[in-house]
């Protein structure tokens, strides 16, 4: 039986900064589900969400972002905000997988790697609130 995680949710400024401290949180209470290999790709997921939501929802002002973490069976990823309406899922984004490196645009494949790392995805928007649900099994 996987140990359980209660719901941990602690609160971010949505600045650049800040990402260190949102990416050791996040390991501190996730790390000894995972393997290396597994935890760095949850890391990068939750860079890259992180990421995300600073460039869309918060564009051009400041915020907060809210983040929960859960263990139950299954790894719960919840990034909470009130910056702009974005649906992450729905996103149309440049698909650059097949160009080379020189080819490349800068940026466009953060949401490439949240899909692929991740069993499940789900955004809901509860006003003000963008709420992106990740979800991982843990597999032992």
């Amino acid at each position: 039986m996987t140990d359980i995680l209660k719901k941990e949710v602690k609160k971010f400024p949505a600045r650049l900064e800040t990402l260190y401290d949102v990416l050791e949180w996040a390991r501190e209470r996730i790390s000894k589900y995972f393997s290396e290999k597994d935890l760095n790709r949850i890391e990068l997921v939750i860079e890259e969400a992180f990421v995300n939501i600073m460039n869309h929802a918060y564009k051009d002002r400041k915020g907060k972002l809210e983040l929960s973490i859960e263990v139950d069976g299954k790894l719960e990823i919840i990034f909470k905000d009130k910056g702009s309406f974005f649906n992450p899922v729905l996103h149309k984004q440049n698909h650059q997988e097949n160009l080379s490196l020189e080819e490349r645009k800068i940026g466009g494949l953060g949401l490439v790697f949240i899909k692929k790392y991740m069993d499940e995805i789900q955004y809901i928007r509860e006003e003000p609130y963008n709420i992106l649900i990740l979800r991982k099994k843990i597999i032992q």
